[in-house]
């Protein structure tokens, strides 16, 4: 656990890891899906335990900036509505893959903690600069499918420091960012802060990456707080 924060701890798992209690987390993100097929296995045991343990949860969609992003947006909010979907609940996007200036397409850094895709990757962008208009899509996507809960609902962009560059257009949206260390990054820029930290890559109570909320506890669940209790 980071020394230098006091901060509410938390986990994130996928089918990289076995389904097990949430107990030991103050809080959970579970993968979703990925592209505009795949569906994670055990998606359903996660959010179902995240609800039984009175955890706060969020759900993950893992993008893929050559296909169509509202689609994908379509997909994972169909898929985690199917699940069981209610104010507070988390929904993320998971934007960790870029183009270069070719327009190939380049995995996240799997040494800061990003995963490696389920779908493999294929096709080419016109321009690296898609990959934030994309990421943007599929969260205003995603609002408009939330339709009157849809600030109720809190939107995340989980992504490095690297990706976060070509994201500027995403800044509205809160950021989850993935930096493997005992201290924050001292910069997340384009964001000015984050929300969440993956800080441990690998090592949960779960087997999952682990996470901190910028905050107590007690700030974590104000924050909650403020979306579910807006009116619908």
């Amino acid at each position: 656990m980071p020394g230098t924060v006091k901060s509410a701890q938390g986990e994130d798992r996928s089918s990289y890891q076995v389904i097990s209690p949430w107990t030991a987390n103050e809080f959970g993100f579970a993968k979703a899906t990925e592209g505009l097929a795949w569906t994670d296995p055990t998606f359903g045991a996660n959010w179902e335990a995240l609800h039984q343990a009175q955890k706060f949860r969020g759900a993950y969609h893992f993008f893929h900036p050559q296909l169509n992003a509202e689609e994908q947006a379509e997909f994972f909010f169909s898929f985690v509505q199917k699940h069981g979907l209610a104010p507070g609940d988390m929904l993320v996007v998971d934007s960790e893959v870029i183009a270069d200036p070719g327009g190939a397409l380049l995995p996240g850094d799997s040494n800061n903690g990003m995963a490696t895709p389920h779908v493999p990757l294929s096709g080419t962008l016109a321009a690296a600069g898609l990959v934030g208009d994309g990421t943007l899509a599929f969260l205003t996507k995603l609002g408009v499918l939330l339709g009157k809960d849809r600030d109720r609902c809190p939107r995340l962009v989980y992504t490095s420091l690297s990706v976060a560059s070509v994201l500027g257009a995403c800044t509205e949206f809160e950021l989850w960012i993935a930096h493997p260390a005992l201290d924050a990054p001292p910069s997340v820029a384009p964001w000015k802060n984050w929300r969440f930290w993956q800080w441990g890559f690998g090592g949960g109570p779960g087997g999952g990456d682990r996470d901190a909320y910028n905050g107590t506890l007690a700030e974590l669940t104000e924050w909650i707080n403020s979306f579910k209790n807006r009116r619908a």
